[in-house]
């Protein structure tokens, strides 16, 4: 329809990399094309002689999108306690980012209790249950690396759980409940301030509240504007309270650790989705997401007095 001039090409092109700076995207890449005959679509047309770069699909073919983990800081999600018989005990899952070495100082989260790697096992070794078989079977390696699956050992015997995220002890995130994130919903019932939720983020799963839509995002100016509840399709900032803290990175550092879904906790529905871009600090006039009752504030004094090296937190601080 406009005669694919290349100054009209140059106009659109000029309005989306202003478009694209806001949004964070670095380096887009434009591709002149017309579905109608397939100009540029699988191979270079004759139509844009102006046009040198690669055809669409060629492009496809050839473009790096692999994300790069090794400079990232290691994050590594607990997904199963591997403990088939008393002599062996592991802890299994996918390395999110960055790598870890055999003799690697680590700390658990959010326990912070450290130790350091004795071994790690790569995913087509598992103990069979004879401990004499496993030490003469097991096959170890000395570095693993995002985005690998593995089982880890500790030197110590320390309490990690499904849900935990195990870190090097010089690189240990923040850990938080009250989250500042950006959500996109998915699901026609609009989203409820206050309404309990299931927030799944890596291989945690915490119930959680949103307490405020800070603004929505108009998607087609990226104009914030007032809203007090989101419905289908809508993006905005939110602050999102868990009942507990995880250990949380920004999106924008490290993806696996830094997004999350959001579930209903009745329908089991997927009505949600969200990165997180920081945390905040809950005032004293917000509600805390729990209400203690007298007995629970008795069992947590008692426990904190009595079992100190329980570390168990003073729950009116919350």
């Amino acid at each position: 329809m406009v005669g694919f001039s290349e100054e009209r090409f140059e106009e659109i092109k000029e309005e989306y990399l202003k478009f694209s700076k806001e949004l964070g995207i670095v380096e887009p890449i434009f591709v002149p094309i017309s579905a109608l005959n397939g100009d540029n679509v699988v191979n270079a047309t004759r139509q844009t002689p102006w046009y040198k770069g690669m055809a669409l699909m060629e492009l496809f073919d050839t473009i790096d999108i692999s994300e790069k983990y090794e400079d990232d800081a290691f994050r590594f999600p607990v997904q199963w306690v591997n403990r088939p018989h008393l002599n062996f005990r592991g802890f299994t899952g996918t390395l999110a980012s960055g790598s870890i070495k055999v003799g690697d100082e680590i700390t658990a989260l959010p326990s912070l209790k450290s130790s350091k790697i004795k071994q790690i096992i790569p995913p087509a070794v598992f103990p069979a249950g004879n401990a004499q078989a496993d030490r003469q079977a097991l096959e170890t390696i000395d570095e693993a690396f995002a985005p690998m699956a593995v089982t880890l050992t500790m030197e110590d015997e320390i309490d990690i759980s499904r849900g935990d995220m195990i870190v090097h002890s010089s690189t240990i995130p923040e850990v938080s409940a009250n989250l500042e994130v950006m959500v996109v919903w998915m699901d026609e019932s609009s989203l409820l301030l206050q309404k309990e939720y299931l927030v799944k983020r890596a291989t945690s799963v915490i119930s959680g509240k949103f307490e405020k839509v800070n603004h929505r995002v108009n998607v087609n100016t990226l104009e914030k504007e007032e809203a007090e509840t989101l419905g289908l399709n809508d993006i905005a900032s939110c602050k999102l309270s868990l009942t507990r803290a995880i250990a949380l990175d920004k999106y924008s550092d490290i993806k696996g650790t830094g997004s999350f879904i959001v579930i209903d906790k009745y329908t089991n529905a997927t009505v949600g989705a969200g990165m997180i871009i920081g945390t905040y600090k809950q005032s004293s006039d917000e509600h805390t997401g729990r209400d203690y009752s007298e007995a629970e504030r008795e069992l947590n004094a008692y426990i904190r007095k009595h079992f100190p090296e329980w570390e168990c937190k003073d729950i009116n601080e919350q």
